[in-house]
């Protein structure tokens, strides 16, 4: 089909007010309308491009069910393959569309997908479908059929937050819910009670504070009338105002403490493991990982070796998220709207879901894994003299703890090739350490391990990993920040009010003492991440930001997708105008979350 044909078509299908004035527009018999819309549908999808608007695609495949099911049936069983076809590509491509379409190809594939279903077509296929919210309002108030509503929030989980005239649809099975409490009328009051537990155990109900303050004065209102109430009535109308209630808490701060449901379509994603390793490098180096015994993430790993020349090779593997999932997936934005893991709280929050942080993209002895690779080379009289990241497929060799390394570094190594691996080790480390000379008081003091004058030395181990990780962020920014290119810097900027409190301070302390807190002058104010790099003064070099912890933190998702789009591709003015765009957004919101998260972690606490 042309290309003017396509544009004309779906501009038909734009203006079209429903199936049948659609039918007269074209004046084209069945079969060939069929086709039309399938052609639609499958240049979508094939010649995707995040600039165009994919509206039109919810009217074309309601459409093409209705023109499906009036098609003989020998046309019907001929045209199964082709949308069994598109329902896959559809499936397929789902991770790597703009987030801001993929509600429209979520929609495709969803009808797709029970195209063939008579059972629910006397909904689906009604003269109403263009307004979902008719569509939900009838099945919850009209049919009063639990099995459809069933159908209606698995196949669209949004559907439960549409709203007619500003009001919420929850807000009005609360109040048809009390009417049949008032009226006693017992089957019709369980069954309401059914749909409010099936919308408040939905992890997809949004409301407003307005929305939420307005269900509870309602509730309040009708426990404090003279209405007498079973003492089921009672414990239901308790669970319904202790859900608002903790739903106001957390809206309040923006913080999601359950864990992101993946989609059968993400979780098929990752099951495509080898449709990922495209143009990556296969790394068959001794990697290993350091951590603490007991952990789940395992979001980094290390390569060191000694070359012919007399350098030393060292690599920094991170796990790579983006490589399985596109940055505008729905899975990445959730991590994105909670910004970090949250340990603090008993059990941790995770920024990813489990099956990702702790399985598919952790770096876990003996399985292949995506990851970006980070590689130095090292020369003792010039330094560093090589500096690329690479896209690339490793398998760790093995996991390891920090106290097992301790234990190894304090023999020196149990054979000749650990003697030469922690050799090298002991080099790199002295030389992170004279780079990084300003910055141990402040990595001491931020991790609490100060006592009065007193500090408490971090391992070998710990230092290896920490030195390493604080380089790869260092060179990493010094990249973006030489370049000119958009990028999430972690920054730290002198800041009067902590100098005056510090001199204060001074002013009747020991020596000992006074040289800690002239050295933390400055340094204390709280890091952040901006557009705009200023440096770290805390740790006292020019350039720096994360991107060692993206199963972690999402600053660094966030540089990663800037290494995507910057670093292994050559960017269009449009692409680094969007992504300026967006890191200046996410650095904000990232700032904001994280003054949030401070705050609910200290009413926790104080509540405990």
């Amino acid at each position: 089909m042309k290309k003017s044909d396509l544009l004309r078509i779906k501009q038909i299908i734009m203006d079209s007010k429903d199936y049948l004035s659609f039918k007269k527009s074209l004046n084209l018999d069945n079969n060939s309308l069929f086709l039309c819309l399938l052609n639609i549908l499958q240049e979508a999808i094939v010649d995707y491009n995040p600039i165009n608007d994919y509206e039109y695609l919810t009217k074309a495949v309601l459409y093409l069910k209705s023109i499906y099911l009036e098609l003989n049936k020998a046309k019907r069983d001929y045209y199964k393959k082709d949308i069994n076809n598109l329902k896959k590509s559809y499936k397929k491509y789902y991770g790597f569309i703009d987030r801001y379409d993929q509600e429209y190809f979520h929609f495709v594939y969803q009808h797709l997908e029970n195209i063939f279903t008579n059972k629910t077509k006397d909904i689906f296929l009604s003269n109403q479908y263009n307004n979902l919210y008719k569509l939900i309002y009838e099945t919850i108030f009209t049919f009063q059929n639990l099995e459809y509503l069933d159908l209606l929030m698995e196949k669209s989980p949004d559907i439960i937050n549409l709203k007619e005239n500003n009001q919420s649809l929850f807000l009005e099975i609360i109040n048809e819910y009390i009417i049949t409490l008032k009226d006693n009328k017992t089957s019709k009051s369980l069954y309401f009670i059914r749909v409010i537990n099936k919308f408040i155990h939905s992890e997809n109900l949004k409301l407003s504070n307005e929305e939420r303050n307005e269900i509870l004065q309602i509730l309040n209102d009708f426990l404090n009338s003279s209405i007498k109430l079973s003492k089921d009535d009672l414990d239901n109308l308790k669970n319904i105002i202790g859900f608002i209630k903790n739903q106001c808490v957390l809206d309040n701060y923006n913080i999601n403490l359950s864990e992101y449901e993946m989609h059968d379509f993400e979780l098929d994603i990752v099951n495509h493991f080898d449709e990922m390793v495209n143009n990556r490098i296969n790394i068959r180096e001794n990697i290993i990982t350091i951590d603490d015994s007991d952990a789940t993430v395992l979001d980094d790993g290390i390569s060191i070796l000694k070359l012919k020349n007399g350098h030393i090779s060292v690599k920094v593997h991170i796990a790579d998220p983006l490589g399985m999932f596109s940055y505008n997936s729905r899975v990445i934005q959730d991590a994105k709207e909670r910004t970090t893991t949250i340990y603090d709280l008993n059990p941790p929050v995770q920024m990813l879901p489990n099956i990702l942080s702790s399985n598919k993209l952790s770096l876990l002895e003996g399985k292949p894994r995506l990851a970006k690779t980070f590689s130095f080379e090292y020369s003792k009289d010039e330094g560093i003299v090589y500096f690329k990241v690479i896209n690339s497929v490793i398998t760790v060799n093995k996991r390891t703890s920090y106290d097992e390394i301790n234990e190894i570094y304090k023999k020196g190594g149990t054979n000749a090739n650990e003697e030469l691996m922690f050799a090298c080790y002991d080099e790199i480390l002295n030389y992170l350490k004279k780079f990084f000379k300003n910055a141990k008081l402040y990595e001491e003091f931020k991790r609490g391990n100060i006592i009065g004058n007193k500090h408490k030395m971090t391992t070998f181990s710990e230092s290896l990993v920490g030195y390493l990780m604080m380089f790869t962020g260092y060179k990493t920014a010094e990249y973006f920040s030489n370049n000119g290119l958009p990028y999430a810097y972690r920054c730290h900027q002198f800041d009067q009010k902590w100098q005056d409190i510090l001199d204060e301070y001074m002013k009747d302390q020991n020596p000992e003492d006074k040289k800690i807190f002239k050295d933390l002058r400055g340094r204390l104010p709280k890091s952040y991440y901006s557009r705009d790099n200023i440096g770290h003064m805390g740790l006292k070099v020019d350039y720096y930001s994360h991107i060692t912890s993206p199963l972690r933190r999402f600053s660094d998702i966030l540089n990663m997708h800037c290494l995507n789009t910057c670093y292994f591709q050559r960017p269009t003015d449009y692409q680094l105008k969007k992504l300026e765009q967006e890191v200046i957004k996410t650095c904000e919101y990232i700032n904001m979350q994280s003054n949030s998260i401070d705050e609910y972690l200290s009413k926790v606490k104080k509540k405990n």
